[in-house]
């Protein structure tokens, strides 16, 4: 038998397997999906290789679906390929879905080693070439150990030829760095390295930090007595608890009170409560689903628990007075709330043990998933401020939530205008040139520099001790502050140029100035400006003030650490698959997002009120942006970012090389979601308590995202994470909704035309592959016939042309020469904007006026009418 050399694996069909046996269990959903592959080669653009297989990963029982969730990984040799990991749906015993995640190779250059590599003798050798710590005896192969090695075979694609390699994962000591090293499995020479812990970069001024070393829950060797304390067998009390914090839907303490939370767990997620693993009944914050305790020292060892006695009652002060040891318990009590809230919550949206969620106990369900991995939250981390992570290592090893203290810098307070008093703006200051602020407040009256960039000598007459308003740019910052000093200001406020330039601390180029000053983002600089355009009188202080806020307090941001969890164990192999080394185009940033904002929906939330994220910690009011390029809103006028836009998301991290912008990756996904959460719940109704209002349209598409992670296939991109929703909605609800996932997702330029181009970069300090996304605003085509607002009731073919269009565009219609109609074009929310007669085929309509976005045009004439959309993209 002739086998074909090249290793075509696009779902490569598969007709024999030449691995291991696989369990009974097993057997039948193997054969389906190969029969599968092998009667529809066109369909998953499958060329049949008999040289390929595959093994199964994993089964999962999904109740949303009402079927199985496969996870397959190609293999070569009988080794898996490294990444190459699909998913599949399996209903009624046939295959509903697959994505579409194996790779091409040739079979003739596939680099078969004559000799294995030694990793256990040679691990100080790799970790040296890695860059990390090199002290061994910090690590052990015993799977058993906290601080294992994993180690498996597998062929790594490179340049289309297969090489054979051990793969790494382990935490490094020290650290919180969840490492994927990938060594060649002939020589030891690195491949690749990557950190697979998710660090949430919030501001310019966070810190990245390290630990010491990870255990497994089950090992509590290390640990004082009073953080192991729990009842006997004999005190053992599965009920009442209660717990004072920011209840959901309460973002953070800027958004509500506390209140006294009894027994606020769901039996059906946490049937013995959230302190009682099956074996231990804790009185601290500690139970199946999450260990939370401060770790103030930074080396992940308690420094801290609440403790709420027999009776479970943990209820703490929380007074706010800037000394954070003076709340301590308050703030691990929230923590260890919301934690569990996250799992509870989840769970019934199918993060259960099945899906691979965190426990340490579970239970007897899903038996084939392991258990010993409740998520470790530290609270107040030690490591440094405005932060946090959250790391995903396999199944069966314990995720960490780190949360930091945030250390606010208000130089800047308003003493008028009175509307401008409650403002609290985030501002950066001079660093290595002029004065520096000090406790003592600087207080005078803002005056606007002429001309507005003091690039040259100030005109103004009225800058002696005032503080001068400058624009960002042109020459440097030191230079800006020598030519107010020049004309006697006090002080300096610049502002950036745009609300996306970098932000953080002022650097100078040698000149001496003696003045202090700040720098504010673009907002805050516009505010102060149209005051002063208005002659309104502007008087503020400058002082150094510091302000310390608790992370721990912020739901929105522990929900959003949490869902990182929930994404990358739903993914593909469950901790690597969402590894933006591979996948730059990956959402993990925008699923957080997204289902911190569900959850913290207020009662009355609506489509037309913008949602910031991380306002609180940011130290802004409840109505600012928060942490993101823009509020979360449907409005294009509000938020008009799209697909195209995530072309160059990527920034200089100072050496030459590139990173990957991910926060504002996931805003643009996160943003098209969060429009799909507004179009169910117009369709199905909103509700804001989702896991208690399955029927609503805020919990469908909650359910469509969660179960779109687990079908998405490994390295997903945007078409993936689309498409994958698609699947979801035609599997769960029969594909009720699928035209207007369509309409939301074109909106925003995800239509059927949209591509990803490339989406891994080189890794070798080129830009990453984040440059060749194209957009598309089309719909498949019979969402445009079953469009009522689309057809044209005399069955007259029209169209628009160009659409998207800039500042004009054409009608074309199969009417008449001379035929007039009345043409109006209307915005998303409905409102009319113009409207007027003209000559079908023949006349310019002109959009010049028109923002970006996505409007109807709609026309009536005699004998025929119709309802189309424009996309304006200019």
């Amino acid at each position: 038998m002739k086998v074909n050399n090249y290793l075509t694996v696009k779902f490569a069909a598969v007709v024999f397997f030449n691995f291991s046996i696989l369990a009974n269990a097993q057997e039948t959903e193997k054969n389906i999906i190969a029969d599968y592959l092998n009667q529809h080669p066109q369909t998953n653009k499958v060329q049949v290789n008999k040289a390929e297989t595959f093994k199964i990963l994993d089964i999962q029982n999904d109740k949303a679906l009402n079927g199985k969730v496969v996870n397959i990984n190609q293999t070569y040799n009988d080794i898996p390929v490294y990444g190459a990991i699909a998913s599949v749906i399996i209903k009624n015993n046939e295959v509903a879905y697959i994505s579409d995640n194996f790779i091409s190779a040739d079979a003739t250059k596939v680099k078969i080693k004559s000799a294995v590599y030694d990793i256990k003798s040679n691990f100080d050798k790799i970790l040296t070439a890695a860059g990390l710590k090199s002290d061994t005896s910090k690590y052990t192969f015993d799977k058993k150990h906290h601080n294992s090695v994993e180690v498996q075979k597998a062929y790594f694609s490179e340049n289309g030829v297969l090489i054979l390699v051990d793969v790494l994962n382990f935490y490094e000591d020290g650290t919180n760095n969840y490492w994927n090293i990938v060594v060649d499995a002939e020589t030891g020479s690195l491949v690749n390295k990557s950190n697979l812990t998710v660090f949430c970069k919030f501001d310019n001024d966070a810190y990245s930090h390290e630990h010491s070393s990870f255990y497994k829950v089950s090992n509590e060797a290390t640990l004082p007595n009073i953080y192991k304390k729990k009842f006997t067998t004999s005190e053992k009390k599965l009920d009442g608890a209660s717990y004072r914090v920011f209840a959901l839907p309460i973002e953070a303490p800027t958004y509500g009170e506390r209140t006294l939370e009894v027994d606020p767990w769901y039996s059906d997620a946490s049937p013995l409560g959230w302190h009682d693993d099956g074996e231990n009944n804790y009185t601290i914050t500690r139970g199946n689903n999450v260990y939370t305790y401060a770790d103030e020292t930074g080396n992940n060892i308690p420094s801290g628990v609440s403790d709420g006695g027999n009776e479970h009652v943990f209820d703490f002060p929380l007074i706010d007075n800037n000394i954070p040891a003076d709340y301590k318990d308050a703030s691990i009590t929230n923590l260890f709330y919301m934690n569990n809230k996250m799992h509870d919550i989840a769970y019934r949206f199918g993060f259960d043990e099945a899906g691979r969620n965190f426990q340490s106990n579970n239970f007897g369900k899903g038996e084939e998933f392991t258990d010993s991995d409740p998520v470790l939250a530290e609270a107040r981390d030690g490591g440094g401020y405005n932060n946090a992570n959250f790391s995903t290592p396999i199944d069966g090893y314990a995720p960490r939530m780190q949360m930091y203290l945030w250390l606010s810098r208000n130089y800047l307070t308003y003493n008028s205008p009175s509307e401008l008093i409650p403002r609290a703006p985030l501002t950066g200051t001079n660093t290595d040139f002029g004065s520096t602020l000090t406790s003592t407040p600087i207080t005078s009256d803002v005056v606007l520099a002429n001309p507005i960039d003091a690039c040259t000598d100030l005109t103004n007459t009225d800058v002696s001790g005032k503080i001068v308003l400058i624009q960002r740019g042109t020459c440097s910052f030191d230079f800006k502050y020598k030519k107010a000093q020049d004309k006697g200001a006090a002080a300096v406020i610049i502002y950036n140029t745009s609300p996306t330039q970098a932000f953080g601390d002022m650097v100078g180029t040698g000149i001496t100035v003696s003045i202090p000053g700040v720098l504010v983002d673009y907002t805050e600089g516009q505010i102060i400006k149209s005051k002063l355009d208005q002659n309104i009188n502007v008087n503020i202080s400058l002082q150094n003030r510091i302000r310390t806020l608790d992370g721990s307090l912020d739901n929105g941001i522990i929900a959003h650490e949490y869902t990182h969890g929930i994404s990358n164990r739903s993914t593909g192999n469950g901790y690597s698959c969402l590894n933006p080394f591979y996948a730059n185009e990956q959402m993990g940033e925008g699923w957080s997002d997204f289902l911190a904002l569900i959850l913290t929906n207020k009662a009355d939330a609506t489509a037309s009120q913008p949602r910031g994220l991380g306002t609180y910690v940011s130290n802004q009011l409840t109505t600012e942006g928060g942490i993101r390029p823009a509020k979360y809103s449907p409005d294009f006028n509000i938020n008009s970012f799209t697909y195209g836009d995530t072309n160059g998301m990527a920034y200089d991290v100072g050496d030459g090389t590139y990173a990957l912008d991910v926060h504002s990756i996931g805003f643009v996904w996160a943003t098209m979601l969060w429009d799909l959460q507004w179009k169910f719940a117009e369709k199905y109704g909103f509700s804001n308590d989702i896991a208690n209002n399955p029927e609503s349209g805020s919990a469908m598409i909650t359910q469509l995202v969660l179960t779109a992670l687990k079908i998405q296939g490994c390295y997903p991109s945007f078409i993936k994470g689309r498409d994958a929703i698609i699947a979801a909605d035609a599997s769960i609800n029969g594909g009720a909704n699928k035209c207007l996932i369509w309409d939301t997702f074109a909106k925003r330029g995800l239509g059927v035309n949209a591509k990803s181009g490339k989406t891994a970069g080189s890794g070798n300090g080129l830009l990453p592959a984040i440059s060749d996304q194209i957009e598309d605003f089309s719909i498949p085509t019979d969402c445009q016939l079953m469009a009522t607002d689309e057809n044209s009731s005399s069955n007259h073919a029209v169209s628009l042309y160009p659409n998207p269009a800039g500042n004009e565009f054409r009608i074309k219609a199969n009417v008449p020469k001379g035929v007039k109609a009345k043409i109006s074009i209307y915005d998303f929310s409905g409102k009319k904007i113009t409207e007027d007669f003209i000559d079908v085929n023949a006349d310019i309509i002109n959009t010049s006026k028109l923002q970006n976005g996505i409007y109807i045009v709609k026309g009536d004439g005699i004998g025929f009418s119709f309802s189309k959309k424009l996309v304006i993209r200019k």
